[in-house]
């Protein structure tokens, strides 16, 4: 006895899914490793690579408004 027609479709459809999800990366990944191909972790900006490097990091909120 043949499977029904729709049990092949669906069969077929989540077999794309996993197929189309696991052999493709993500963007936010593909993003990641494009950024840092060929970056070197080992150069640091200080003179002896044992010292502690204090990176600040700030943010402000600027209003924008059009001035026509």
């Amino acid at each position: 006895m043949a499977p029904p027609l729709n049990f092949i479709f669906i069969a077929l459809f989540f077999l794309n899914i996993i197929q189309n999800g696991y052999a493709k990366k993500g963007l936010e990944a593909q993003l990641y490793e494009d950024l840092l191909y060929d970056y070197n972790k080992i150069p640091r900006p200080v003179k002896n690579s044992t010292d502690v490097l204090i990176v600040y990091v700030g943010s402000s909120l600027i209003r924008i408004i059009d001035v026509v």
